[in-house]
């Protein structure tokens, strides 16, 4: 599905996929993850508002852009397999 802003617009947006295996993928869903929110509700109650999102009724998340606290495992999350 492509994502649309309330204009009408594309939005440009990147999809991650980890590609975790074994260990890693088990402790990812068991241990790293902290919080997971189901947005449905807040979505729904926000839907009438998107005709009128100019007036600033339309609440929308804010995304932040994650940097690691240690710089050498950025851009390690690659998986090698051929």
């Amino acid at each position: 599905m492509e994502a649309v802003l309330p204009t009408g617009d594309k939005c440009e947006r990147r999809a991650v996929q980890l590609g975790l295996l074994g260990a890693a993928l088990e402790a990812y869903g068991k241990h790293e993850i902290l919080e997971t929110i189901d947005m449905s509700a807040f979505v729904a109650e926000q839907r009438p508002n998107v005709p009128d999102w100019k007036t600033g009724k339309l609440q929308t998340p804010v995304e932040h852009l994650y940097v690691p606290a240690n710089p050498s495992v950025a851009g390690t999350g690659a998986s090698n397999r051929d």
